[in-house]
């Protein structure tokens, strides 16, 4: 081949290469933790269960191997049987160290990183290398921001939400992979009595 069309062919071979292989984000919804109905007998009115995500799970359901980053994701289902409206928050949460969204997503995104910069020292050694540069920049930062906003959701929130009566909700929090305790505590607030139920959680 000759020398001269040596390069083009390179900056058309990653170009293509980047917009074939790149992964963007999709949305997954949570694991389906409880498998028996609502309205089963019962002797608690509220169930409460955590579930350890494995990294194959994480890849799943969150997209992205969040233990390889350094947090453990934990699924939390509350199942309310009673005909009570209960508060859920992550000021409920004693004895676990949580992170934050944007802790867990900027952790992702340095993972990145290394990609991002070969491209941009490509594009400063040759010009047309910052075609290349300039998708995976544009495409990255739309990949993260949706993903942001797809954990924000599924999270357990500062903000108090309501669980209904007879409705389950699934919320994830995201502890570091060094800090897990063997167990921690939830209270939720029963809107209709005024007081907190506690729960033990063992993981």
């Amino acid at each position: 081949m000759n020398s001269k069309w040596i390069s083009p062919f390179l900056v058309i071979l990653s170009t293509f290469s980047l917009l074939t292989s790149w992964d963007s984000y999709r949305i997954v919804e949570l694991k389906e933790e409880l498998k028996e109905a609502l309205f089963a007998p019962s002797p608690l009115n509220v169930s409460v269960l955590a579930k350890l995500y494995d990294a194959e799970e994480s890849k799943l359901y969150l997209r992205r191997d969040l233990l390889d980053r350094g947090y453990q994701p934990i699924q939390i289902t509350i199942v309310n049987r009673s005909q009570h409206t209960l508060g859920l928050s992550s000021q409920g949460i004693e004895g676990i160290e949580l992170a934050s969204v944007n802790e867990v997503s900027g952790a992702i995104l340095i993972k990145g990183l290394p990609r991002s910069v070969a491209y941009k020292v490509a594009a400063a050694l040759f010009w047309p290398f910052a075609i290349p540069s300039v998708i995976d920049s544009f495409r990255t930062f739309h990949a993260q921001e949706k993903l942001r906003l797809d954990y924000y959701s599924k999270t357990l929130k500062n903000l108090e939400e309501f669980v209904p009566p007879y409705a389950k909700v699934e919320r994830v929090i995201f502890v570091p992979c060094d800090q897990i305790p063997e167990s921690f505590s939830l209270s939720l607030f029963d809107f209709d009595s005024g007081k907190e139920q506690t729960f033990q959680i063992f993981v």
